[in-house]
């Protein structure tokens, strides 16, 4: 294809040597060749063409706020002219070294050419950068500029930095946080001692289906199916519940309450996981996101995996603790369960939290002595004060929550303030040393 530049050389062209001719002038029809020499010895050749491009790594995984390196190769085996670069990245991520947009000239002969560039994971997510975009540019302007779009993208993985509270050595004698006592997993290893046949509970496994008793036995055609109930291994369990309201966003894009919420929860799953417990995860205020009781490294890949995607919501709380916790009741119903929720707890949701532990107090057996309904509170207020006016108004709202975390405190749970400004996560979990 060519561009308007040519006809307007041809007519230069040939309005000049039609005044030559008419004139009678040899300079002026001498000087009409110029245009006519240069369009011709331009279309001679080509945009650069034959361009292939590779990418140095297709699948990354780095921790939040690492560098990684990126790397893209370049070959154009013939044409002349400009190739220009450029690789798609995210929003939130930022450059380091180099750059992602980068100008190669194609001479006459082939080109290679390797563009490396380095970037900064600032949030936790799995991402796709790409795909790539070359854009082939005729050194003279005649012939139309080619732009390929190559699909070659590269799934990156920024996992969140664990807290790193598996140092706690001993959590009986160093730390408040104590571990389930006396906890019967309702997800442990099937033994083959029949319980009992009962009405499938939502995240029942598929397979435990019996669809003779549930042809022979079901009183209506909309009844839920019926499921063979084997005896289980009892083990200690951990329930989690994160908090995925509107609020948690307090903050910036890359640094506010719910990723520090995601940092907590990570650790926790670490250290409980670690301990041979079995670790439950509910997400609430997003569409009930649920990974039932299991443990070992496959349940930590699980845990880690889904808390890459976790975003908080833009809307209205469309499901509070208490039905987060009513939806999970058939799990958690028998079992001892040491129940943790990490949450920002403000006077708009105390009412909410409240209701949520008067329903974990309801279906849980409960411990003497010892609290078993955790509430990690992150901060949200100092996360998002800048500066010195900011801080200290962060810390007057700090105070004014104090009333709130102490009726908390005294429905049954016990709430653990976290500033994430001024203490890591394994710090706050050794702030108070006791015997438990």
């Amino acid at each position: 294809m060519l561009t308007p530049l040519v006809w307007k050389l041809l007519g230069s062209f040939s309005a000049l040597f039609l005044m030559g001719m008419l004139f009678g002038n040899i300079p002026l029809l001498c000087f009409s060749l110029i245009p006519l020499i240069a369009s011709v010895f331009s279309l001679h050749f080509e945009e650069p063409r034959g361009i292939r491009v590779e990418r140095g790594e297709n699948k990354i995984s780095a921790w939040i706020n690492e560098t990684v390196e990126m790397k893209i190769s370049i070959e154009a085996l013939k044409g002349v002219g400009i190739i220009t670069v450029a690789d798609t990245l995210p929003e939130h991520f930022k450059l380091e070294e180099g750059n992602n947009f980068h100008v190669f000239w194609k001479g006459f002969g082939k080109l290679s050419k390797t563009l490396n560039y380095k970037v900064k994971c600032t949030k936790r997510g799995i991402y796709h950068i790409g795909p790539i975009r070359v854009e082939s540019r005729h050194f003279s302007g005649l012939r139309q500029t080619r732009i390929d779009e190559y699909p070659i993208e590269a799934e990156l993985v920024v996992r969140p930095r664990p807290v790193g509270i598996k140092r706690v050595r001993d959590p009986k004698i160093l730390s408040k946080i104590p571990m389930p006592i006396a906890a019967v997993t309702k997800l442990g290893t099937l033994t083959t001692d029949f319980r009992e046949i009962r009405q499938y509970r939502w995240g029942d496994p598929y397979r435990q289906i019996n669809w003779k008793a549930t042809a022979r036995l079901a009183s209506n055609p909309h009844s839920p199916p019926l499921i063979n109930d084997f005896e289980r291994e009892g083990k200690r369990v951990v329930w989690i519940f994160l908090d995925a309201s509107p609020y948690m966003r307090m903050g910036t894009t890359t640094e506010n309450a719910f990723e520090y919420a995601v940092q907590a929860v990570l650790g926790v799953t670490q250290f409980y996981l670690a301990r041979n417990c079995h670790v439950a995860l509910y997400a609430y205020n997003d569409g009930g996101r649920l990974l039932l009781p299991d443990c070992g490294r496959r349940q930590e890949y699980k845990l880690s995996r889904e808390i890459l995607t976790m975003e908080p919501q833009t809307q209205a709380s469309l499901e509070p603790l208490d039905k987060a916790v009513k939806k999970c009741r058939g799990h958690i119903k028998g079992a001892n369960p040491y129940f943790i929720i990490v949450t920002m707890v403000k006077e708009e949701n105390v009412q909410e939290l409240l209701n949520g532990v008067r329903q974990l107090r309801k279906i849980s057996k409960g411990a003497r002595g010892k609290p078993q309904i955790l509430i990690i509170h992150v901060s949200g207020y100092s996360i998002t004060a800048r500066g010195l006016y900011e801080s200290a108004a962060a810390a007057m709202l700090e105070i004014r929550n104090n009333s709130i975390i102490r009726l908390l405190r005294r429905s049954g749970a016990y709430v653990v303030p976290w500033n994430p400004r001024r203490q890591s996560f394994s710090r706050l979990l050794l702030a108070g040393l006791t015997q438990t």
